[in-house]
C-alpha cells in the first residue's frame, strides 16, 4: 500500500495534496507524512473526533494538507 501512496505522491508532486484519513489506518499518519515530506516542505495535520453512522467507535479523522 505504501508503494501506491508513494506513486500518487510522486505523480502529483507539483500539486497541493489534501488527504482525509483515519488515525488508525495503514500506513500510519507518520508514514504518510514521511512520504509527503520528500515532495513538499509544508505539511499540516488537523485531527477531528468523528463517529461514523454504521460504527460504534469514535475515530479521529485526520486531514493532511501538503503544500
Amino acid at each position: 500500500m505504501q508503494n501506491a501512496f508513494g506513486a500518487i505522491f510522486r505523480k502529483f508532486k507539483k500539486s497541493i495534496r489534501v488527504l482525509s484519513y483515519w488515525d488508525d489506518g495503514i500506513p500510519t499518519i507518520n508514514n504518510l507524512i514521511q512520504m509527503l515530506s520528500k515532495y513538499k516542505r509544508k505539511i499540516r495535520v488537523n485531527k477531528l473526533d468523528y463517529k461514523y453512522v454504521l460504527s460504534n467507535r469514535f475515530l479521529k479523522e485526520v486531514l493532511i494538507i501538503a503544500q
